[in-house]
């Protein structure tokens, strides 16, 4: 709802996902996909450490 808000309002939007056809890719105007592959567990640790790496190394 905050990224359909803010596009009716002008703004450009930017999704940060996992999955492609997710909902928030097909709102955004742009879209970085992690590539985390599959998440099985509740906690999305694998997804989460697949955004924060980048910027650590």
């Amino acid at each position: 709802m905050a990224q359909r808000y803010a596009s009716e309002r002008g703004a450009q939007t930017i999704s940060i996902c996992n999955t492609r056809g997710a909902s928030i890719v097909r709102e955004a105007d742009g879209v970085l996909y992690t590539r985390a592959g599959l998440e099985v567990s509740v906690a999305s640790t694998k997804a989460f450490v697949s955004q924060i790496l980048p910027h650590i190394c």
